[in-house]
């Protein structure tokens, strides 16, 4: 006899439960916390308790343990401000994330694992060091691409693919028109409207159908004199 499966309230109530005792505890230092949390990576604990958001960010980790990946229901996971420069090949084990954020680690390239993560849709690393965005590591998925304040020269024709996005910023990067993919023109649709920051601008279309970018300079406004 099939084992019958938990009532959906039940289900939200075991869910709330593992993301507040994975979050930092009533009189519990980070470092305990950051300890706590990995050892339940390792053990497998983290991964059976349903945990759907996972905060890591500042926690000093310059790798990530390989069993992350185990961690099947989690939707949210935030590992800014950590030394990483690197990612397990096991993190597309994570199935069910949709918002990744690397607010300021220590990234030079943008780790292809993650263009095999079918459910990814806010991705960002605002603030690292990327240089390169290699092609495939842009899921199909992605609705939100935060790049900004970086030293990206040329984005890859992967991004093309990327027809349902919303928002792609790449304000503080070394990007000119010649760094663009003809890609970015594929497969127009008029019912999405995305909005293009580069540099100091906005810029808003409907469809996906992105023409050139003029980049424009704008120079810094005159010092009032006293």
């Amino acid at each position: 006899m099939p084992t019958p499966s938990p009532s959906p309230s039940k289900s939200i109530v075991q869910r709330d439960i593992a993301n507040s005792e994975a979050a930092l505890q009533d009189g519990e230092t980070p470092e305990a916390r950051k300890t706590r949390v990995l050892a339940a990576i390792e053990d497998g604990s983290l991964a059976k308790s349903g945990v759907t958001r996972l905060d890591l960010s500042g926690c000093d980790l310059a790798r990530l343990p390989e069993k992350i990946g185990a961690l099947t229901s989690l939707e949210f996971l935030n590992l800014g401000d950590n030394p990483l420069s690197s990612l397990p090949e096991s993190f597309d084990g994570l199935v069910n994330l949709r918002v990744l954020f690397f607010l300021r680690c220590e990234f030079v390239a943008v780790p292809v694992v993650l263009g095999r993560m079918k459910s990814l849709f806010m991705l960002s690393f605002k603030a690292n060091r990327v240089r390169d965005v290699p092609e495939g590591c842009l899921p199909p998925s992605l609705g939100w691409l935060i790049l900004s304040d970086n030293e990206i020269e040329k984005l890859p024709a992967c991004i093309g693919e990327c027809v349902g996005i919303r928002k792609l910023l790449l304000a503080g990067n070394k990007l000119t028109n010649a760094g663009l993919p003809d890609g970015m023109a594929r497969r127009p649709d008029p019912t999405r409207r995305l909005r293009f920051r580069f540099g100091f601008f906005w810029f808003s279309y409907f469809g996906f159908r992105l023409p050139r970018v003029v980049v424009v300079v704008v120079p810094p406004p005159p010092r009032r004199v006293p």
